[in-house]
């Protein structure tokens, strides 16, 4: 299901986030290196193109030390919105197969229903005979004639009815388990489970686990700690850092350290 498969793609971009959010907690080190040349002009009318390379190389480490409690709370709010895109994949996965259960006994439904529309038209045919040979006979009026060819009609009408039903029921199952093209298949008998317990145990149940709920409530933590986060942007950050580098027009170049 195209739904489903989005869904995991969401809990995988979470998980990357909250390993993005955990990063932070490392140092970060950078590295740059550089060549230029240029010409030392400085008064005019002594200009020459005389030039003078420059090279430059260095290694830095940044680290954070302490800020107040804003990366916890980026970090939590990364956990949380993984959490919440994990209910989320339930919820879509329990509701794809519902769609597909209900879908399929829809096109069930419709089926037995063809067949007593099938079974109508072969009654209302052979009543039509049965009155048409009365008629003949004197034994029924013209009228009774009509009705049985209108009846005869309608039952035929229901039958181009029950007909669309069924492949309108047929297209939403598909349409349900992600098929783009009909395979042909046979939709067996199907059987619906039997619910253990009370409603109220189930709905206590429910409200418990529901996926679309635990991801709300996960919902309203990730805001909690976005305005922890907040706060936590009032106050400065601490951060170490360190670098080395190596400079100079020619070789060797000269070191630091800060």
């Amino acid at each position: 299901s195209p739904a489903v498969i989005q869904a995991r793609q969401a809990v995988a971009v979470a998980s990357s986030q909250v390993r993005q959010a955990r990063s932070a907690y490392k140092p970060s080190v950078g590295a740059s290196a550089g060549y230029s040349r240029r010409t030392s002009n400085s008064e005019p009318g002594n200009e020459n193109n005389t030039s003078s390379p420059s090279y430059d190389a260095s290694l830095g480490l940044d680290l954070l030390i302490y800020d107040f409690g804003k990366t916890p709370a980026s970090v939590r709010q990364a956990v949380l919105r993984r959490v919440s895109a994990e209910h989320g994949l339930r919820s879509v996965m329990n509701n794809t197969v519902f769609g597909v259960r209900a879908a399929f006994f829809d096109l069930r439904r419709g089926e037995e229903l063809l067949k007593v529309a099938e079974e109508a038209v072969r009654q209302f045919a052979l009543h039509l005979e049965q009155t048409r040979a009365f008629v003949e006979v004197g034994q029924r009026t013209r009228y009774d004639l009509t009705k049985a060819e209108v009846d005869l009609g309608n039952a035929r009408l229901n039958l181009v009815d029950a007909g669309n039903a069924v492949m309108i029921a047929r297209a939403t199952l598909n349409r349900s388990l992600g098929l783009a093209e009909e395979p042909g298949y046979a939709a067996g008998r199907g059987e619906i489970p039997g619910l253990y317990g009370s409603s109220e145990d189930l709905m206590a149940v429910a409200r418990k686990n529901h996926p679309d709920l635990l991801s709300l409530r996960a919902d309203v933590q990730v805001a909690s700690a976005a305005v922890d986060q907040a706060v936590a942007d009032l106050y400065p950050a601490l951060n170490l850092r360190a670098a080395y580098s190596l400079g100079g027009s020619g070789f060797p170049l000269t070191w630091n350290w800060s």
